[in-house]
């Protein structure tokens, strides 16, 4: 909720600073290209 409160006062990057949200999302970008890696390989067993 704090960051569409952020959004309407116009206030997003400053909420991004301070809540790391950075850091949040280069962790999920991360395990997303590694679930990708890991899916192709499980998925090719028989």
């Amino acid at each position: 909720m704090d960051a569409v409160k952020a959004l309407k006062e116009d206030r997003l990057s400053e909420w991004k600073k301070n809540s790391d949200y950075n850091t949040l999302s280069l962790a999920e970008t991360a395990m997303f290209c590694y679930k990708q890696l890991l899916s192709s390989k499980l998925t090719l067993r028989n």
